[in-house]
């Protein structure tokens, strides 16, 4: 396990801890209230920050329970509407018996907020199984708005993390739409330091025009999950890409048309083309066609001194 994931484990344990005997004035022995409830009522948590579960090690986890006779140790729920409970803590053992076909399941009701859920739910996560960074990031994202943490830096220090670690986590909530989406069904894919290195392309003062990131970035992207680019690699190729194609870009020159200190309008040369554009409010329908029937007379004028200079001046 890493040592973020050792820290993670430690800090939101002690946090969550304290949080939850300050909130109760008298202690209650959980074994007193562990029970077995139906496995049909138990619904996942809405603060699952775990993307993927691993169908062999849930097969793995059945067979244990099977062997053993049932859990060492219970899940955590809490009860919700309709005589349902919403899985605390062991989503991964509640599978298991799913799977094993059994009616019944061995857990601990107790009775936590939002904020209690969700960092309980994160710890479990981090001690059982290491997380993706992207994974910690949902995490991290679920419980820094907690009342608790005053500042970034309350958060930071609880995580025990420096400020600056948090701020690379965060760097997957720049990353585009599409990047996302399969990080969702494939958490892996990249780490939090190649997000971070990629932030500078998605962000508002992108040194590249957002258009042209987007399209690049989706094919080296698509290049990562055919595991045909290393993603460590990804932040390089992108940039490497990029200035490629600013070398490509054809050259550009512009003139303004200005009237009364007012630019009304310009000519732009792009590659092998032209471009012209007037306020229409300048010229009237008449002057419009006008200035249409000129332009045609150049392009004749021009034509026939081609012609006059014969192929050979070409």
């Amino acid at each position: 396990m890493s040592k973020i994931a050792d820290k993670l484990r430690e800090k939101l344990a002690l946090n969550v801890a304290t949080h939850v005997a300050a909130q109760n004035e008298i202690r209650v022995d959980v074994e007193r209230r562990m029970t077995k409830i139906p496995v049909d009522a138990c619904v996942p948590s809405p603060f699952q920050v775990r993307r993927a579960f691993s169908d062999e090690a849930i097969r793995e986890l059945a067979s244990t329970i099977a062997e053993a006779g049932g859990l060492v140790e219970p899940i955590v729920v809490r009860s919700i509407a309709n005589e349902r409970f919403e899985i605390v803590a062991g989503e991964r053992r509640w599978r298991a018996h799913k799977l094993l076909g059994l009616g019944m399941i061995d857990a601990i009701v107790r009775d936590l907020d939002d904020n209690e859920s969700s960092q309980i739910g994160l710890i479990e996560n981090i001690q059982r199984e290491e997380l993706s960074d992207y994974e910690t990031y949902l995490g991290i994202r679920l419980i820094e708005n907690a009342p608790i943490y005053k500042t970034k830096a309350d958060l930071a220090q609880h995580l025990g993390m420096n400020r600056q670690e948090i701020y690379r986590f965060k760097a997957f909530e720049v990353l585009p739409d599409f990047m996302i989406e399969d990080l969702e069904k494939q958490p892996d894919l990249i780490t939090r330091k190649t997000a971070d290195l990629l932030r500078r392309y998605f962000a508002k003062d992108s040194p590249y025009p957002i258009e042209i990131v987007l399209s690049e970035a989706r094919l080296l992207w698509d290049r990562i999950k055919e595991k045909k680019l290393n993603q460590g690699t990804f932040p390089a190729a992108l940039e490497a890409r990029l200035k490629q194609n600013e070398k490509e870009k054809p050259a550009t020159t512009k003139s303004e048309i200005i009237r009364d200190g007012k630019t009304i309008g310009f000519f732009e040369r792009k590659g092998s083309f032209l471009h012209m554009r007037v306020d229409a409010g300048k010229l009237n329908p008449e002057r419009q066609e006008r200035l249409q029937d000129f332009i045609e007379s150049l392009l004749d004028e021009q034509g026939q001194e081609e012609g006059e200079r014969g192929p050979a001046s070409k």
